[in-house]
């Protein structure tokens, strides 16, 4: 029974390393998958637009404009104080849809209506 003991010592010993060896290389495999999920989490969250992203972002404006005009070599003119007059109106619209801007104005004016200038880029 003495060499049953020495015997059974050195196979439980190299047992226990090819163990400690194997976990460690299991450890190791995992720290590595665990870097890479995190590197495509991070890659797919550059790549996803959210629904943030494609919420359109658009600002309306515009302006009215008026002039007072009095004018001292026109007798009519003169007898009313001088005239106010409209001048223009004036409808912006600028923003983002995604990554599609648009940028359009339109103007109403005494004597005509014109598109001023309508853009649409991406």
């Amino acid at each position: 029974m003495k060499t049953s003991i020495p015997l059974l010592g050195l196979l439980l010993a190299s047992s226990t390393t090819a163990w400690a060896a194997t976990e460690t290389t299991k450890i190791e495999r995992l720290e590595q998958l665990e870097k890479q999920v995190a590197e495509l989490k991070k890659e797919v969250n550059t790549n996803t637009k959210t629904a943030t992203d494609l919420t359109p972002k658009i600002k309306v404006g515009g302006a009215v404009r008026f002039q007072y005009s009095y004018e001292d070599y026109d007798d009519d003119n003169k007898d009313r104080g001088g005239d106010f007059d409209f001048d223009v109106f004036r409808l912006d619209v600028n923003g983002s849809i995604g990554d599609v801007k648009l940028s359009a104005q339109y103007r109403w004016y005494q004597y005509m209506n014109v598109i001023h200038h309508a853009d649409v880029a991406y």
